[in-house]
């Protein structure tokens, strides 16, 4: 079967190969309404889910394992190159098991401040290294030097927060 480049180019109108096919860019307000449209429908879901799965979400190593399994799902869609939806959808997902993470590890490193905030910003770190999304990676940089500051200032280090910061950066 000729493309219509071969049969330009049998016709002799036509030199080359045939140009790379670009996909066209969506404008600005339709990506701000997928953008949107995603996070409302991630909200949706996760009431949903909140509501369906309530005794679940009462256990703090359910809400553990139910968080990095969120994580991961993001993850592995992220690394697909999703449409603008799927993928705020995703980020929405992913946040949300963070979050679930956050409230387990609290709930079970109750009266260990210092270790739960090292263990938030060492999984910080794998997910600004790891995650494929720069939304993502800015938001897990940003929350992994919000713990560091608390491993810092728990360990009475606070004077050297931002020298240890800029040193991380530079």
């Amino acid at each position: 079967m000729n493309t219509l480049w071969q049969i330009l180019k049998d016709a002799q109108l036509v030199q080359g190969e045939e140009p790379a096919k670009k996909m066209p860019s969506s404008p600005w307000y339709i990506k701000a309404l997928l953008a949107f449209s995603g996070w409302l429908a991630a909200i949706f879901m996760l009431g949903f889910l909140a509501l369906g799965f309530n005794q679940l979400i009462q256990n703090e190593f359910a809400l553990l394992l139910i968080g990095i399994v969120m994580i991961l799902i993001s993850y592995i869609i992220l690394k697909k190159e999703p449409s603008d939806f799927v993928e705020h959808v995703v980020l929405a997902i992913g946040f949300s098991g963070q979050v679930l993470v956050f409230i387990g590890l609290w709930q079970i490193l109750n009266q260990h401040d210092t270790l739960f905030w090292f263990i938030i910003m060492l999984l910080q770190i794998l997910l600004t290294l790891k995650m494929p999304n720069f939304i993502h990676q800015l938001f897990s940089s940003f929350f992994g030097a919000y713990a560091f500051s608390f491993v810092v200032a728990y360990l009475g280090m606070g004077s050297t927060l931002l020298p240890s910061i800029m040193l991380f950066v530079a």
